[in-house]
């Protein structure tokens, strides 16, 4: 009966750890973006990872605004994404780094001269978080993923999705879907960049 009641309390306590240690990195990230604190970030970003997830979703929303995803069909419009990314790269060395992303998560805006993203869009502008009940209807779980929609007061369009993975023993972000409209307006930019 002992070793019942062991086993049982290490399996809780291993569920709970499981439920609660992406929160536990949240805070992190969170008090890094208060702070401001850029090497912070870092140890909470998965820098490569992230560019890949925005390269993709800004070349295949290029291709949507400029007709050209008709032209080539699914299966060709998922291989220019994959493939084209690559031309998104000046673009994605101006958005992806410590003091930009700072920046876009804070909702603070960005006003660079290559680069203009209005402030009050990021998923931890002011209030984003919400209370715990919203947290926690806008969290989903896999195995190693924890994925949270935010500002959780936002309508669903609007809101960013924080893909957070384990990697070296802490929860990092690896992805960040982009509402709809900032997808369009870095893909705008991107089009400028390329004609």
């Amino acid at each position: 009966m002992k070793r019942i009641i062991i086993c049982l309390t290490i399996v809780l306590v291993a569920v709970g750890y499981f439920l609660a240690s992406p929160f536990v990195g949240l805070a992190h990230l969170r008090s890094a973006i208060d702070a401001r604190n850029a090497s912070a970030l870092s140890e909470r970003i998965d820098f490569q990872r992230l560019r890949n997830s925005l390269g993709q979703q800004i070349v295949s929303t290029y291709l949507k605004i400029t007709g050209k995803s008709a032209q080539l069909g699914q299966l060709g419009t998922s291989i220019a994404t994959s493939v084209g990314a690559s031309m998104a790269e000046p673009l994605l060395a101006d958005l992806v780094n410590p003091e930009m992303m700072l920046d876009l998560l804070s909702g603070s805006g960005i006003s660079a001269a290559s680069l203009q993203i209005p402030a009050g869009l990021g998923p931890f502008s002011k209030d984003a978080l919400g209370s715990a009940w919203e947290i926690f209807i806008n969290t989903e779980y896999g195995i190693g993923n924890f994925y949270i929609r935010l500002p959780t007061s936002t309508v669903a369009t609007e809101q960013f999705r924080l893909r957070f993975q384990v990697l070296q023993w802490n929860w990092k972000i690896t992805a960040i879907d982009l509402p709809e409209r900032l997808r369009v307006e870095l893909a705008k930019e991107l089009q400028r960049r390329i004609g």
